[in-house]
């Protein structure tokens, strides 16, 4: 069995926080882009004269910036219009085009990462996301749980290029985030360590790997909820899974036995997760036996 695929039915992370921003929605753009509100329409171009008193250059500077949020604004919400409409080659072209206008649009740049990353232009992703991270990294102190979850998106999108390593060094500087702004931040703190138990499987850091699932449960013990059975059902479930890859048998059944102690099967999840687990325990009770 390939290490890669161990924890593929029960450790998923998610990639819905590479982001588009908090105050784009669906709705935003149907009125203002809908193409077949442009058919036969003339654009009007306005000249605004200059005041006598004004320096003409800087004027003429002025309307060029002002031109240039104008276009940005307007792609930005083309390339909305346009990922909603699955049309994600001219979502990019657009959302590029409005970060050429405005480098510096934490929204543009957000949005740029989310269509690269979508279209598996990795490099591109990473490149937007660093530019975003540089220009947080001067609010980190006023938001540090927002830059944190920015580096999560950056570990994301290096897995996907397979630089494991990176993408640890990533978490863990997320993690050095949590541990220094005390806050109730625990369940983003449990992904983060599912995901280093993953980037440690992936790299072959099994003990490592272990030492993060078992600090996901101490902190679900720690932080009881109607789910928190489950979630620690699954960890254990997951070490389980580690130990068996390792050989050691005898740990993996202990692991494989306390998920099966935990899971609720009055719930789908626990159902399924149940039924999985037994079918893991019947193949390391039959391991240890041939071993």
């Amino acid at each position: 069995m390939s290490r890669i695929i161990i924890f593929k039915q029960l450790l998923v992370v998610s990639i819905t926080t590479i982001l588009i921003s908090s105050n784009v929605n669906a709705e935003e753009t149907n009125d203002e882009i809908n193409p077949e509100s442009r058919k036969n329409h003339k654009m009007e171009v306005i000249a605004l004269p200059l005041k006598p008193d004004d320096n003409t250059l800087k004027s003429l500077e002025w309307l060029r910036e002002i031109g240039k949020q104008q276009v940005g604004e307007a792609s930005y919400k083309m390339a909305i219009y346009s990922m909603q409409h699955h049309d994600w080659g001219k979502a990019k072209k657009l959302i590029n085009e409005a970060v050429t206008m405005e480098p510096n649009n934490e929204s543009y740049l957000k949005l740029a990462v989310h269509i690269a990353y979508n279209q598996h232009d990795y490099k591109t992703a990473e490149g937007f996301l660093l530019r975003v991270l540089n220009i947080q990294q001067k609010r980190l102190k006023d938001k540090p749980f927002e830059f944190a979850n920015l580096l999560d998106n950056l570990a994301i999108i290096y897995k996907a290029q397979k630089r494991f390593n990176d993408a640890k060094m990533v978490i863990q500087k997320s993690l050095s985030i949590d541990e220094a702004n005390e806050g109730d931040q625990y369940p983003k703190l449990i992904e983060r360590l599912y995901r280093m138990t993953d980037l440690n499987v992936h790299i072959g850091d099994f003990g490592d790997a272990l030492l993060y699932m078992k600090q996901s449960i101490q902190i679900l013990e720690k932080n009881p909820s109607e789910s928190s059975a489950q979630e620690i059902a699954k960890a254990y479930h997951n070490m389980g899974d580690i130990y068996r890859f390792q050989k050691q048998f005898n740990d993996a059944e202990t692991a494989y036995l306390k998920a099966l102690d935990l899971w609720e099967d009055d719930t789908q999840q626990g159902k399924s997760g149940m039924s999985l687990t037994k079918k893991r325990l019947s193949l390391v009770q039959i391991e240890k036996i041939s071993k």
